[in-house]
């Protein structure tokens, strides 16, 4: 059975439009390189060449972002400095279907606890709430038997 990657779909868009890895790489404006990492499986996609690819195969803005949730975890360790930028994009695309996604993967690891917390934070101020608690709700899930400073601001 094959997956039906963003990968995969990336691949399709580029041999179904003629299109070599450089002219897609072009097209979306990003270094032809990090595509053709992309590509081989050697790297993970960031958010923002998510954004630029879904923009350049002319789909709408989240198209990927639910896959793009579950591949953070299925297809690579999960890694922090792809999570948060896509948590806060998430939020900012009112998409609290993904943040969910992710924190449903994080809650069994305590270490996030702290990250969580500071995106929740950071997503308060700048009024985008119910992101934010839904990531408070995770961080007093995570934190729930810590007895922490951060457990009592989320409540």
């Amino acid at each position: 059975m094959v997956l039906n990657t963003i990968r995969a779909e990336i691949l399709k868009y580029i041999q179904n439009n003629n299109l070599t890895l450089t002219q897609f790489a072009a097209k979306a404006n990003i270094n032809s390189g990090s595509l053709s990492r992309i590509a081989n499986q050697n790297q993970p996609l960031s958010v923002s060449q998510l954004d630029a690819i879904t923009n350049a195969m002319e789909l709408k803005e989240d198209y990927f972002y639910s896959r793009f949730a579950e591949e953070c975890f299925t297809l690579s360790a999960p890694n922090w400095r792809r999570l948060r930028p896509f948590l806060i994009r998430s939020a900012e695309i009112g998409r609290l279907d993904c943040i969910e996604i992710i924190l449903h993967n994080l809650l069994e690891d305590i270490s996030y606890g702290s990250m969580i917390f500071d995106v929740a934070e950071e997503l308060f101020a700048k009024d985008m709430k119910e992101a934010a608690k839904l990531l408070y709700r995770g961080v007093s899930i995570i934190e729930k038997y810590q007895h922490s400073e951060r457990l009592a601001q989320t409540h």
